[in-house]
């Protein structure tokens, strides 16, 4: 009996630059080289316009990049490289922009700063052979590599790298590894939750499934994300992460009360001691390095806590001064 064919997709591919500002700006073109190899190994599965999207704002580094540079990094794969330059646009509003240019039957998301596994693509394109799957998310971990990444692997809000390809209904998702058929990224984009600085994808994701839209996580579609590169931006994550933790609860449940920043400050320590006891073996966390990772996740907790009473007394300057 002769196999049925594989089902073929039109894939547009945006990628935000905004990422580069703070943080991984050297990992750019690792992460374009590996998406090229997972396009290389895909090709059975895709159709033309395949295309790739590096959304920027006027003055980024790569805005005057020649494209054909930017081509020269996807060596072997027949494709259109766009450099998409906006003005004063942020990461959601990067994402939407490249989202509004795309062609493709399939829109995929990836930062500019996370490593896609082998087999990401793959995962992510069979996931839509199912014609109730709508939007498909992947897994972001941290590599455990080092104190400093450990810590964060295990307390950050990202799981460990799961071992499991399975594909599952979810009603959560992280914008920096995500999929969506077209018509349904056109139709609810990102949407503006400013002056926040994160957590439009969470708001998305609880309007799609208000909609009944299917959202799926393909465990198998797995990404590496960096933890904070240094702490300059370990200090503006974590009181950004606060910054909009109180704009939300203010949103709605009115003006959040002191206690409860003191409660999420006992929380995040809790968990994440329980998950430094439980899971740090299993990401190579010596018994020395125990108490140090312990550090860590209550430098980042207090800071985060601190981000929440500033956005409570004085918002403008943190967003001024601290923003990512």
């Amino acid at each position: 009996m002769r196999a049925a064919p594989v089902p073929r997709q039109a894939v547009s591919f945006v990628i935000e630059l905004e990422n580069l500002r703070r943080a991984q700006a050297d990992r750019l073109p690792s992460v374009l080289q590996r998406l090229a190899s997972e396009l290389r190994h895909c090709a059975p599965r895709l159709l033309p316009p395949l295309e790739v999207f590096l959304v920027c704002n006027q003055g980024d580094s790569v805005a005057g990049a020649p494209e054909t540079a930017l081509r020269n990094l996807f060596r072997g794969v027949t494709l259109n490289v766009e450099a998409l330059v906006c003005e004063g646009l942020d990461y959601y509003q990067m994402k939407n922009a490249g989202a509004l240019r795309a062609r493709g039957d399939l829109v995929i998301f990836l930062d500019s700063d996370v490593l896609p596994d082998e087999g990401w693509l793959e995962a992510m394109l069979s996931a839509f052979d199912d014609p109730a799957v709508e939007v498909v998310t992947g897994c972001t971990y941290v590599a455990p590599q080092g104190l400093y990444r450990k810590a964060f692997a295990l307390f950050w809000f990202y799981g460990l790298r799961p071992e499991s390809v399975q594909l599952a209904p979810t009603t959560r998702f992280y914008a920096n590894n995500l999929a969506f058929r077209r018509p349904i990224i056109t139709a609810h984009p990102f949407p503006d939750l400013r002056p926040r600085f994160r957590g439009q994808c969470a708001e998305l994701a609880r309007r799609l499934v208000a909609q009944r839209v299917g959202i799926f996580c393909a465990a198998g579609a797995r990404v590496e994300h960096p933890p904070p590169k240094g702490w300059n931006h370990f200090l503006r994550r974590a009181l950004c992460e606060g910054h909009d933790t109180t704009l939300e609860l203010r949103a709605t449940e009115g003006t959040p009360s002191l206690v409860g920043v003191w409660a999420r400050w006992r929380d995040g320590q809790r968990r994440a001691g329980q998950r430094i006891r439980e899971q740090g073996a299993g990401v190579g966390l010596r018994r020395r390095e125990i108490l140090p990772a312990h550090a860590i996740a209550l430098a980042y907790f207090s800071l985060r806590a601190l981000g929440e009473l500033l956005a409570r007394v004085a918002p403008a300057f943190l967003r001024r001064h601290f923003g990512i």
